[in-house]
């Protein structure tokens, strides 16, 4: 018997069909939820990250926009150090007029501090900062930074001790940074010191756990527990300093923790609310934690028991920097082409340089191009940041440019990052000085390229005389491959013809395929000697080579380099040698024959 509705015996249970709906209804709801949600989480993940791009972007940009700026205040802050040091150095002034000059040169070297700040601070976000670590007794280090402050504490009562373990504390750091650190640390206690209050500062070494700490501890109003953690990072502005106008930027204690993190060292602060702050930089003994690649062996010792000044402008010869010097060049001296747009700085440059050198100044690359061209200077001193045509521009058209590639070129400029020096390089620059700089170091490096080139191509003239193969290469010296095929072709086309004696000027600027002008310029700038000297020098070279064979007399040696008049031979022989031929055959012993003494 078939079972009957509502009989369970045999039957399946199957939902009503309105249950079934509303599950299907229900489910899409909350797939139509969920996917809600997920889209709404992206868009806001989307927006977080556009978010954070542009306030990144915003942030490199205002970092540009500071670099720019800063780079830009060093010239000007050259021009005052140079001129603050030249009156100190020359001028004789009343005690008020000493005062006032000092206050206004320890404010312009704070602030090349404050440039240097901001100019590492924005290393460090890039990730491009480098140490170059010395040994360095930090005792006058600290010493010179509590100079700096000692008049700004005077005037608000403030008691400014240093305390210290020993007379000399030895340490291998990056000199500059750690001058930054002590800096930043000093003028954050200022701050928050009231007037009346004491700022003491401690350095200690502690042989046994192999370090030294630098302590810097105040009265000040002192930092809350639940800040202390944030004081360190980028930015972080205390709200409470003692004097409203001495707010901070946020930069300096975030400077300080990234500079002693980078020498593998710790700083840390120690603070109570009302009772004062102390900040502890520890460093490590020794040099084993640095990479052998930070470290100047060279420059080691180069801070114990004095302060570096490398950036100082000194012993310029005008007081006013709109004039220059009425002070006629030394004859035959070298000429200078100074590119430089700023008009104060290069006057200063010239008034420097104008003693021993003669010198020719442009405004831009553009100028300096023309000048080269007409002037065919020595030597080239340019800036990198030029309107119209800048350094770097410059450089690549003369180092292209066959009748100018042999000039030596040195760059002068407010940007010292090792990308911009290796760019620099990259094109030929022959030295890369910067801003504010060191007249002292500029007239060094002038002096030294143009003795290490002429060195240079005395040394290849002389070798080429024996015959011997030579390599054009001599450190800091940029010699183009042009240039040394120009000098080898003339070395061997002297060689082969050294016997004419009716050799003239024409037919070595023909062989070479040069005007007479272009290659008299292209010689003496490359050689130091005009067309004839150098042949006359190449003759009476290979001459003693010949003497000291003994095959030969001293008539044979005069025709055999070229000489028709022994006689002549022999005077030209004395002007170099400071001896005749048969002088210098007697001092080495050598045969002479009859014909020898009547020369």
């Amino acid at each position: 018997m078939p079972p009957t509705r509502g009989s369970r015996s045999g039957s399946k249970c199957f939902p009503p069909p309105w249950l079934t709906w509303w599950a299907k209804t229900l489910y899409a709801l909350l797939a139509l939820a969920a996917a809600a949600v997920a889209w709404r989480i992206a868009s806001s993940v989307i927006r977080i990250r556009r978010e954070a791009s542009v306030e990144q972007n915003m942030t490199d940009l205002k970092l540009r926009f500071f670099t720019n700026i800063s780079h830009e205040l060093r010239t000007p802050l050259t021009l005052i150090l140079g001129g603050i040091e030249d009156v100190k150095k020359h001028d004789s002034l009343t005690p008020r007029g000493e005062n006032s000059l000092t206050l206004a040169h320890r404010n312009a070297k704070r602030m090349l501090t404050l440039i240097n700040q901001l100019l590492d601070f924005r290393k460090i976000v890039k990730n491009k900062m480098e140490l170059k670590i010395s040994r360095v007794d930090l005792v006058p280090l600290v010493e010179d930074a509590l100079d700096d402050f000692r008049e700004m504490a005077s005037e608000r009562r403030i008691e400014l001790l240093f305390t210290l373990s020993r007379r000399s504390v030895l340490v291998w750091v990056d000199i500059e940074r750690m001058e930054s650190v002590v800096y930043n640390l000093l003028s954050n206690a200022l701050k928050f010191t009231p007037n009346g209050g004491r700022i003491e500062v401690i350095l200690s070494l502690r042989e046994e756990e192999e370090s030294v700490t630098l302590t810097v501890r105040d009265t000040g109003i002192g930092i809350p527990k639940d800040k202390q953690g944030m004081i360190f990072e980028r930015f972080a502005q205390a709200s409470r300093a003692v004097d409203s106008n001495m707010k901070g930027s946020g930069i300096g204690l975030s400077l300080c923790r990234d500079i002693v993190t980078l020498h593998h060292g710790e700083i840390s602060v120690d603070s109570r609310p009302g009772e004062g702050a102390s900040f502890t930089v520890k460093l490590k003994l020794g040099n084993a934690h640095f990479g052998m690649e930070q470290i100047d062996f060279s420059g080691a010792g180069a801070g114990e028991g004095k302060r570096r000044d490398d950036y100082m402008v000194s012993d310029f010869t005008a007081a006013d920097s709109q004039r220059r010097v009425d002070v006629a060049p030394p004859k035959d001296a070298q000429k200078i082409l100074l590119v430089e747009d700023n008009r104060e700085l290069r006057i200063f440059m010239y008034n420097s340089l104008i003693d021993t050198y003669y010198v020719v100044e442009a405004d831009d690359g553009a100028e300096a191009l023309e000048k080269i061209r007409s002037e065919m200077p020595d030597i080239i001193v340019t800036d990198l940041m030029m309107p119209r045509m800048d350094g770097i521009e410059l450089i690549d058209k003369v180092r292209h440019d066959f009748t100018m590639s042999h000039i030596p070129i040195v760059m002068l400029t407010a940007r010292h990052s090792p990308d911009d020096r290796v760019k620099a390089m990259e094109f030929g620059a022959d030295g890369y000085i910067t801003k504010p700089f060191s007249i002292e170091l500029l007239l060094a490096r002038i002096d030294n390229l143009l003795t290490q080139r002429r060195k240079l191509f005395e040394k290849f003239s002389s070798q080429s005389a024996r015959n011997k193969v030579v390599e054009l290469a001599v450190e800091d010296v940029v010699v183009t491959d042009r240039d040394e095929e120009f000098m080898k072709n003339v070395m061997a086309w002297l060689g082969e013809n050294v016997e004419n004696s009716e050799l003239t000027i024409d037919q070595l600027a023909s062989h070479l395929g040069l005007g007479r002008t272009t290659m008299y310029n292209k010689l003496k700038s490359l050689t130091g000697k005009s067309p004839v000297e150098l042949i006359k020098e190449y003759r009476i070279t290979k001459s003693k080579l010949l003497l000291r064979t003994g095959q030969f007399s001293v008539s044979e040696v005069a025709y055999k380099v070229g000489f028709s008049d022994p006689g002549y031979f022999s005077r030209c022989f004395r002007e170099q040698f400071h001896m005749s031929p048969a002088e210098y055959l007697k001092t080495h012993n050598l045969k002479q024959d009859q014909d020898t003494k009547t020369a």
